[in-house]
Parts: structure tokens; C-alpha cells; sequence
């Protein structure tokens, strides 16, 4: 949530209120393609690791707690940002598993077979977090059922770097508020912060 008029905040102003309440980046808010953060890993909250995240990674997922499961999920990173308080944020959608889909009352799962150990489903709601909230990094790549399996039996996934959660496939997306079937998962690349795909990266993250 940004307030269309005002940054920095105008406490005079509910909108900004709202914008100081839900704790997210206060504005002016400054995005960056890329960052490099020290996060606690999953493992084990004492332990520090430098972790490098770039929006352009588009099949590189981040790990990160979702609220409602409280459980720690790949989410794709939508942008990064630093806000006027100094703070990191980063700009996420859950990615969430077949039988998650199924326990949520989603049924529209298409004609397509489905992969029920390795397929995952993008909400389009995206939520900020903490940058300080990210445990790790996986991979989710963007591609059809068979084409998962050819690469997985050709071993051409790339190798997630973390143990409890394996390079998995995402190939579409849902209205996590309504629970119905979106439009389909495709890669977007961002480019120098400008331009179409830029544009529809932000639409995405509800920035603009």
C-alpha cells in the first residue's frame, strides 16, 4: 500500500496512516534490481549467510515465512526496495503446493495432468516482507509438466541450495482471494528499470 500523494508520509493524511499501520516501506522508496542481504538460515537462527537476490533471477525463488500456514515457502521476488526509514523490503508471491491448493477448496486445476510431488501454483496477491525474513533460496523454474520431467531425467534442473526444499515447477497462477484460476505463469525479465516489462513487474507488486 502507497499513498498517491504524499512522500514522504503526511501524518495529516489516512491514507499515509494506513501506509505507516500496515508496516510496510514508507515512502520515498528507493527500488533496487538487485541486493545483497545477511539472512538467518531455516536451520538455525544463530546462523548468519550473505545471500545476493536479483529480480531478474526470475526462476530463482526466495524462502521466506507465509502467514497464514506459518510455514516457510518459495516466493517469487517481485522487487526490492530500501525505504525512507532505512529499511530493506523485498515484494513476494507464495508459491503453494498441489495438495496446499486442494486443503485451500481450489479445484480448477485444468485438463493438464498434474504433477502432484513437483508443481507449484503463484498467487497473484504479493505481500513486503523484511528482507530480514528471507531463510534461503530455491528454484522454481517456469515450464510445462513434461518439460519438468525431461530436464529432471536429464539432470538440466539447476541444483536448489537447500535441502527441505528441491527445485520444483510453477506454470500457473491463482487469485489467492477468490481462489480462481489466473492467467498463466511466463518469465519476465526486467530491463534498466524501464519499459513494458519493468512496468507490468510493478503492476504485479501493486507499486504502481
Amino acid at each position: 500500500m502507497l499513498c498517491p500523494h504524499h512522500a514522504p508520509c503526511n501524518v495529516k493524511c489516512p491514507i499515509c496512516l494506513d501506509v505507516i499501520r500496515a508496516n510496510g516501506p514508507v515512502p520515498p522508496i528507493k527500488f533496487y534490481q538487485a541486493v545483497k542481504a545477511v539472512i538467518s538460515t531455516e536451520e538455525s537462527k544463530t546462523q548468519k549467510i550473505n545471500m545476493t537476490f536479483d529480480v531478474n533471477e526470475f526462476e530463482r525463488s526466495v524462502l521466506a515465512y507465509e502467514p497464514a500456514s506459518g510455514k516457510v515457502k518459495p516466493c517469487q521476488l517481485k522487487a526490492v526496495c530500501v525505504d525512507s526509514m532505512g529499511r530493506q523490503f523485498a515484494n513476494v508471491s507464495y508459491f503453494w503446493s498441489y495438495h496446499e491448493m486442494k486443503s485451500l477448496g481450489y479445484s480448477d486445476f485444468g485438463s493438464e495432468a498434474v504433477d502432484r510431488d513437483h508443481e507449484l501454483y503463484e498467487q497473484m496477491e504479493c505481500d513486503w516482507i523484511k528482507l530480514g525474513d528471507i531463510k534461503g533460496g530455491t528454484y522454481t523454474v517456469c515450464c510445462a509438466r513434461d518439460e519438468f520431467k525431461k530436464r529432471m531425467l536429464m539432470s538440466e534442473l539447476p541444483a536448489g541450495n537447500n535441502k527441505n526444499h528441491p527445485t520444483k515447477f510453477c506454470r500457473t497462477k491463482f487469485f489467492r482471494t477468490t481462489m480462481e484460476r489466473a492467467e498463466e505463469r511466463t518469465i519476465v525479465k526486467v530491463s534498466n528499470g524501464k519499459g513494458a516489462s519493468y512496468d507490468k513487474l510493478m503492476l504485479e507488486a501493486g507499486i504502481w
